[in-house]
């Protein structure tokens, strides 16, 4: 998959048929960094 882009990556996880989640999404509407986050931080599924 070298050479993907994001937004392809994105369109071949969503064709999975999987859910996707997060761990919470940044004012930008991207996925936090996992370092950024507490412990207690749950996922949530991504729409």
């Amino acid at each position: 998959m070298m050479g993907t882009t994001l937004d392809e990556m994105l369109d071949i996880l969503r064709d999975s048929g999987k859910p996707m989640k997060h761990l919470g999404l940044a004012k930008s509407g991207d996925p936090s960094h996992p370092r950024m986050l507490g412990y207690a931080t749950l996922l949530v599924l991504w729409r």
